[in-house]
């Protein structure tokens, strides 16, 4: 039986076709083989490069150096820095030196290089106490809600260290410094007198080195107690006066060396009429009215008019006086 043209035409294709098929399938396998080969191969052709340089050095668009990555011995600037110690520095428009980091800390300049604040590490201590002997500067701390507002700040104003808490719209309430501590009360009051007079929060409490005073709502005087080692006043002891609603003195305690402890009442002028004291004398009670007239009890000094004379009278005497200040009567 004889094959047919047709049939063998065929049968060529479709060996063909076989042919074709195996040869792609070789082809893969072959690359599935070479792949890791490759990889290893490319690998090897490009290892990692590492760039070294004494100094790094980046510039703007003007040329100017922002940012130096060095050593001082090669970038010539040190702050407290051995000259081999590596270190950032990053400067202004100016040139001047704004940031500088380093194994010891970061710190931070204005635009003349004045400093502004720091973050120092003890390098004395080790690793494990460095925490505890950490230095922060600044020229003020200031601590803030998550919100932002502003509730306490660490500052110097005028040469000395105050410190200050806020309520919450960051009005002052409180101040401590070294003059003393003051809470704050609402509103404003005006202190002095024409150009001279300035405007500052009500003080509802104020500690300093002389004395304690209390005030109301409107900052006007309760209570103080004063007299403290004050060293352009020693003669003046502790002392504690309370007032009225016009800030006048009316009682008033005192304990002054040179005239002994005594009680003042006063009226609402601020003038004493009745007290009460112990003087080297004696004991003695004082009391005088609006028109002048005193009488006075106990132990006090006297004069007689003819001849001048002074004597001490004793705690059981009573002495009337006139508005001249002339003895009106006396007993014994």
């Amino acid at each position: 039986m004889q094959n047919s043209p047709l049939n063998l035409q065929s049968l060529c294709v479709r060996v063909e076709k076989l042919e074709r098929q195996n040869r792609l399938l070789k082809r893969a396998i072959l690359a599935i083989f070479l792949l890791p080969a490759a990889i290893v191969v490319m690998g090897q052709a490009h290892p990692a490069r590492t760039i070294e340089a004494e100094q790094f050095i980046l510039r703007d668009a003007q040329g100017r150096q922002k940012l130096t990555i060095g050593t001082p011995r090669v970038s010539g600037v040190a702050v407290d820095l051995t000259p081999d110690e590596p270190a950032l520095w990053i400067a202004g428009n100016n040139g001047v030196d704004r940031a500088i980091l380093t194994s010891g800390g970061l710190r931070f300049s204005d635009d003349k290089g004045r400093a502004l604040g720091s973050y120092l590490a003890n390098r004395n201590q080790s690793a494990a106490h460095a925490s505890a002997s950490d230095t922060i500067e600044g020229r003020s701390f200031v601590l803030r809600e998550p919100n932002g507002v502003k509730r306490a700040e660490l500052a110097v104003v005028n040469a000395n260290p105050i410190f200050r808490f806020f309520d919450s719209n960051e009005k002052v309430k409180a101040v401590l410094s070294a003059n003393g501590y003051t809470i704050f009360g609402t509103g404003m009051r005006t202190f002095g007198k024409g150009k001279e007079s300035i405007q500052a929060p009500n003080h509802s409490m104020s500690l300093g080195p002389y004395g304690l005073d209390f005030s109301d709502e409107h900052g006007k005087a309760v209570i103080t107690l004063g007299g403290v080692g004050n060293p352009t006043a020693p003669s003046i002891l502790p002392s504690l006066q309370l007032f009225d609603s016009d800030e006048k003195s009316r009682l008033e305690l005192s304990g002054r060396s040179d005239f002994g402890p005594s009680i003042y009442l006063n009226d609402d002028a601020g003038k004493a009429r009745v007290s009460l004291g112990l003087t080297s004398l004696g004991p003695y009670v004082i009391v005088n009215d609006s028109e002048g007239f005193t009488a006075e009890l106990g132990s006090t000094s006297l004069v007689t008019p003819r001849t001048g004379e002074q004597h001490k009278s004793s705690a059981a005497s009573l002495v009337l006086f006139g508005k001249d200040g002339k003895v009106l009567w006396s007993a014994p």
